[in-house]
């Protein structure tokens, strides 16, 4: 990870990032887009801040992920670490709040990451599990059947086996009664193991929720749309990574 404010010697910085990522991610948050931002930046470091573009083209001639901010640098990182790459920019969404899941399709699109189409057959099997107001387009949305646990986890295992779904983002809220520790087991196996990359959103959610599911290698976020902003991290490394070869 890299916190940018300026940098003297830009060209040996860019060589080495290019020889860098092909093998290894590197998400970088730069500081000093604006002016006013890159004038106090100058006042306060001494380093050259120079201009927001010419970072940003070198940032994508590097192979570098640009994060908007420290928070999605820390959540992208967190995901590269923990979640395989996915095989295409296909991903999924499945919820139980229509809200938190209209938010990460919205983050997604604005990052390049494209909601995949679901098979036919996906749709019937996701049809034949849960209520009639559910919505098995993508993003999925469960409504009130997503309070169920078993529910939850066989959509999400339907979507998994989906060829079209690269990726996976779960989205769901503590209810009343599911207690504050672990996430509900059936929930819990359907996410592990999966070659696809999977991220997690746990609304609600404890610190100890957060980290039960990272304990096992399921990076999870209070919120949707920094799940899916450590998605799009995936989903660009992936790409960065095939136009490498």
């Amino acid at each position: 990870m890299m916190y940018i404010a300026g940098m003297q010697r830009g060209r040996e910085f860019l060589e080495i990032a290019q020889d860098i990522t092909p093998s290894k991610p590197l998400v970088a948050f730069k500081v000093g887009k604006t002016e006013i931002a890159s004038r106090v930046e100058t006042t306060h470091t001494g380093s050259l801040a120079g201009s927001y573009k010419v970072y940003e083209a070198a940032f994508k001639q590097a192979g570098i992920i640009e994060c908007q901010h420290p928070q999605e640098m820390l959540d992208v990182a967190k995901a590269l670490a923990m979640q395989p790459l996915p095989r295409g920019n296909g991903v999924a969404i499945v919820t139980m709040v229509g809200g938190p899941g209209v938010a990460a399709a919205e983050t997604c699109a604005l990052k390049g990451v494209n909601l995949c189409q679901l098979s036919d057959s996906t749709r019937d099997e996701l049809k034949r599990v849960s209520p009639p107001e559910a919505i098995t387009m993508n993003p999925v949305d469960l409504t009130w059947g997503g309070i169920s646990p078993p529910i939850f986890a066989q959509a999400i295992n339907i979507l998994l086996r989906d060829e079209n779904v690269e990726g996976l983002i779960v989205i769901r809220k503590m209810t009343a009664g599911a207690g504050i520790g672990e996430p509900p087991p059936e929930i819990f196996s359907a996410m592990l193991g999966s070659q696809k990359p999977i991220v997690a959103c746990w609304i609600g959610g404890s610190s100890e929720t957060i980290k039960a599911l990272q304990k096992e290698g399921i990076p999870a976020y209070p919120t949707s749309d920094r799940a899916a902003s450590a998605m799009a991290g995936l989903v660009k490394y992936a790409e960065i990574k095939r136009s490498s070869n």
